[in-house]
């Protein structure tokens, strides 16, 4: 069972929510991706995980997504960022925050670190699709599309993965354009990170967090890549590894 969120300007965020029965700090933040929900696998795991460790536990459907507010095509990644940021706020501000982003959640949460308006203190992401607006998405449209875009305001695309449309907006694109990180020499963050990317990603090349890594400066960052798992993450191994990946920033935090 979910609850509601409501923000001063009308918009409200659906969220569950788990708390320790013995005050951990320990807060599990999933951000989840594009086109997907509060309701995934990755979540299920990860909210079943923090009740039997007894951590604390967030996750929520993104503006546009899910039970949450807003049209899809409509939203940003300012908008993105900015409702992470508000129920974080809401819900979290107290905690020592491990921020476990997918793909889209991975760039947020990337954000989120760099940003450092509330304490994060680890990050896992996971099939980060860093600046995927710009990289996936402008740079391999023709100009023809281009054109469309601009004029019409959007266009229709379909992921590699999936046979559904999604409409995509310019002011999409446009506007991430301010929140692009893999243009920047160094990545600069305060907590640990570890990534997690499958090599049969057919949606966001594994390269991208070759390079991601190789741009990040902070006390500790790993990189971890899966032979055989794809963009997903949601198969019993991946789902292992992610676990790994917590409990490896756990110990950073606590050291």
């Amino acid at each position: 069972m979910h609850k509601i969120y409501s923000l001063d300007d009308g918009r409200f965020i659906a969220y569950k929510q788990h708390k320790s029965k013995k005050n951990s700090l320990i807060n599990i933040v999933f951000l989840h991706g594009m086109m997907s929900n509060m309701a995934g696998k990755k979540s299920n795991y990860l909210h079943h995980l923090c009740q039997e460790e007894d951590l604390n536990f967030l996750a929520f459907d993104n503006y546009g997504h899910g039970n949450s507010s807003g049209r899809f095509i409509d939203q940003t990644i300012e908008s993105w960022f900015d409702a992470t940021q508000a129920i974080m706020y809401h819900t979290s501000n107290n905690f020592k925050n491990i921020i476990v982003g997918s793909s889209l959640g991975g760039w947020l949460a990337m954000l989120a670190a760099v940003k450092n308006n509330i304490d994060i203190s680890g990050v896992v992401a996971l099939s980060p699709a860093i600046d995927f607006t710009e990289t996936l998405i402008w740079n391999k449209l023709t100009e023809k599309n281009k054109y469309l875009m601009v004029n019409k305001g959007y266009i229709e695309l379909s992921g590699n993965s999936c046979n559904s449309k999604y409409s995509i907006s310019y002011n999409l694109i446009s506007n991430a354009r301010k929140y692009l990180l893999l243009n920047k020499s160094t990545i600069n963050i305060q907590c640990p990170l570890a990534i997690i990317h499958g090599m049969q990603d057919q949606e966001v090349p594994y390269q991208e967090s070759v390079n991601l890594i190789n741009r990040v400066q902070t006390c500790y960052s790993t990189l971890k890549l899966l032979r055989y798992a794809d963009h997903f993450l949601s198969d019993p191994a991946s789902l292992s590894n992610i676990s790994y990946a917590i409990k490896e920033i756990m110990q950073q935090i606590n050291s």
